[in-house]
């Protein structure tokens, strides 16, 4: 009975067999190596955007500034990828606030501006505004940065658009300065 063996020498080898080997070795070695790259740069990114508590500080000041402003409001929190994190809605505001505020924080942080420069646009004449994808042409959108990084968003909605954006901008104004820079 001959029995192989289930080695082959090298030169017996064909060259797509070595060559499988050695990507196979190497990606023994490689992958876990790319997989932790990925898990730091993963939680390098979240850490400096905007969570759950910071979601619920935000929304505190909303639900202050909008009782000096006696109104109403729906205030959305959303991270730097336009991820909702916290949607807050006070008695008696209007159910249509509930989407209107999620999309003013959306628009802020894809555009990485106030909302309130788009409503300023489309006043001034400029209607191709309306054309630019997820642009919410309404105040009460504001970008959060932490320095030059934007962290997430805040979207106010229930008010007249000036009362949003005052609201939210106090609301952002009031969070910031409770915050330290790293």
């Amino acid at each position: 009975m001959n029995r192989k063996s289930f080695h082959t020498p090298k030169e017996d080898c064909p060259i797509s067999l070595r060559f499988l080997r050695f990507i196979t070795l190497k990606s023994f070695l490689i992958f876990p190596a790319i997989l932790l790259l990925g898990l730091f740069i993963s939680v390098t990114a979240q850490a400096s955007d905007l969570d759950l508590s910071d979601a619920r500080k935000l929304a505190s000041a909303v639900e202050q500034a909008s009782h000096q402003a006696q109104t109403a409001t729906v205030v959305t929190v959303v991270d730097s990828g336009a991820h909702v994190i916290l949607v807050e809605r006070m008695p008696g505001a209007q159910l249509a606030s509930l989407d209107i505020s999620a999309r003013k924080a959306a628009s802020a942080v894809l555009y990485k501006r106030p909302t309130r420069l788009f409503e300023q646009g489309l006043a001034g004449g400029r209607t191709a505004i309306l054309a630019l994808p997820n642009a919410m042409p309404a105040a009460g959108g504001i970008p959060i940065m932490r320095g030059n990084t934007l962290i997430g968003a805040i979207g106010v909605s229930g008010g007249t658009n000036a009362q949003d954006d005052a609201v939210a901008q106090s609301a952002v104004d009031s969070f910031m300065h409770g915050q330290t820079t790293p």
